[in-house]
């Protein structure tokens, strides 16, 4: 039986109620979408150690591009769209003590029009992580080390910054050994980032909900339940703010931002901050409790000191060391 419902021709049936009330409870009935899990500390803790005690220079460039998106609070399509890197270290007494690589990135995914697409989007990323070592030299060594090519600077020019292609900071792996000019997509970061992490003792089930994006999202969650300001943790996300956006802003304006993402590192290291406690546990200090650093916390997880982890990681050669066996003897 043909059933006639006098629908004049296509359009009219796209727009009609009843196709638009039909789309829709089918829409409603799609199974909800869930954000990726954010790192815990304990995790940035022991990427940041793999990264500077590893004996495998690819496995110190891996995990040091993890740390880089979770400290740079960056998608991996925008750590891929990074033009050029400078250093801003700290000394205190001669010793290098803190710093930030100060890094510029084009294209990214909050530049919609074309003249946003053409300004710098400027990327500060703290150079000692959770884990209190200097991450970003070990990612540095590792990449020269395997012959990848060089970080630009801003001082080489930045027009022609703009212009020219990017170095991938993590490149893709050819067959005959050497490394694409294009970076690692986001399921292959995905694949290593577990890869490491279940090589330092993370349970399957905790990695279950943990992707690339955790990596980008887990700072800017810790901000969240540290208490810092919505428009503060826009603008450290790169984020539109009151119709502006993190692309107008020079480095300097990201000066009270990552200040306050320095105050959160330093009580998350303290201990003083738990950021994956319950709510009403976060704060043991308010509680009237006793404080573990979150290296006593490290430490208690492994069932060994740091740097008993650290001699395992660098007890192993450079020949026999795969990516993901970092615990491997």
């Amino acid at each position: 039986m043909i059933h006639v419902v006098g629908f004049v021709d296509t359009d009219a049936s796209a727009t009609s109620p009843r196709c638009i009330g039909s789309a829709h409870r089918q829409f409603l009935g799609k199974k909800p979408l869930r954000q990726k899990a954010a790192l815990t500390a304990l995790m940035v803790f022991a990427l940041g150690l793999v990264t500077v005690s590893t004996a495998s220079p690819v496995g110190s460039v891996e995990a040091g591009l993890a740390c880089l998106c979770v400290l740079g609070r960056l998608r991996v399509s925008d750590a891929g769209r990074i033009k050029f890197i400078d250093q801003e270290p700290l000394f205190d007494r001669g010793a290098l003590v803190g710093g930030f690589p100060e890094a510029a990135a084009v294209s990214t995914k909050t530049a919609k029009s074309k003249e946003k697409k053409t300004i710098f989007l400027p990327i500060v990323v703290p150079m000692f992580g959770l884990s209190g070592l200097n991450w970003w030299q070990a990612f540095v060594d590792a990449r020269r080390s395997l012959g990848m090519a060089e970080l630009g600077s801003a001082t080489e020019g930045e027009f022609f910054a703009i212009l020219a292609d990017g170095v991938p900071l993590l490149p893709r792996r050819l067959r005959d050994g050497l490394w694409s000019a294009q970076p690692a997509k986001a399921d292959e970061v995905t694949a290593m980032l577990l890869r490491l992490l279940a090589s330092v003792g993370c349970e399957a089930a905790a990695l279950k909900e943990v992707a690339s994006h955790s990596m980008e999202a887990t700072l800017l969650s810790m901000a969240a339940k540290h208490g810092v300001d919505l428009r503060t943790r826009r603008l450290l996300g790169y984020h539109v703010v009151k119709g502006e956006s993190a692309l107008n802003y020079g480095r300097e304006h990201l000066g009270v931002p990552v200040h306050e993402l320095e105050k959160l590192l330093d009580a998350v290291r303290a201990g003083s901050f738990l950021p994956d406690a319950t709510r009403a546990r976060r704060r043991p200090l308010e509680r009237g409790e006793g404080v573990k650093s979150l290296r006593q916390q490290f430490e208690e997880w492994q069932g060994c000191s740091v740097e008993e982890f650290m001699r395992r990681g660098r007890s192993n050669s450079a020949e026999s060391t795969k990516p993901g066996n970092f615990l491997s003897s």
